[in-house]
């Protein structure tokens, strides 16, 4: 059966993006702790499937194990047009760049690191990014050379993006012998 894959353009893609930061934005002022954004990097007009959903929601539970969160903790959708999403409150007792430090280790750990969006607040919302902590730059998942590089040239196209991701992916998939 195929599946229906519902395609986003530019400006709604942007709308949502908005409508992302300003959740951010309550749940610290709401919280008073640092949060973690977690969403997937996914080239193309069609930002989720069933395959996004499975992997997404695989990683989601290998982090919230790897911080010991519960996952009624946290809120998530991992069914939106626009692609999955989680915002997880995180303990005041770790600084939100030990926690940034952690999930970068946990990022390159991953065989699908180059497509996770581990994006951590702090209480105020100010962000901490790769840099704050001397991190290297994303690598592009096709070349490996710096990915913002790639983006903004727009070195590949779209179909070899899209390729590339479905393949990763699935073979993430298949590493946990989960049908795709």
């Amino acid at each position: 059966m195929q599946e229906k894959m519902q395609a986003i353009d530019l400006m709604t893609m942007l709308d949502e993006r908005e409508k992302r930061a300003e959740k951010q934005r309550l749940l610290c002022a709401k919280t008073h702790s640092p949060l973690l954004f977690y969403s997937m990097n996914i080239p193309g007009p069609y930002k989720n499937s069933a395959l996004i959903e499975k992997v997404f929601s695989l990683e989601l539970h290998q982090i919230l194990m790897l911080l010991r969160i519960d996952i009624n903790a946290i809120e998530y959708d991992a069914t939106l047009p626009t692609g999955p999403v989680a915002y997880i409150p995180l303990d005041c007792a770790k600084s939100a760049r030990a926690y940034k430090k952690e999930l970068l280790q946990f990022e390159e750990k991953s065989p699908i690191g180059a497509w996770l969006d581990l994006d951590v607040k702090e209480k105020d919302g100010t962000a901490v990014g790769r840099d704050d902590l001397h991190f290297p730059p994303k690598k592009c998942f096709i070349c490996n050379k710096p990915a913002k590089g790639c983006a903004r040239s727009r070195k590949h196209s779209v179909a070899e993006l899209t390729r590339a991701t479905t393949q990763a992916l699935e073979n993430f998939l298949h590493k946990f012998e989960y049908p795709v």
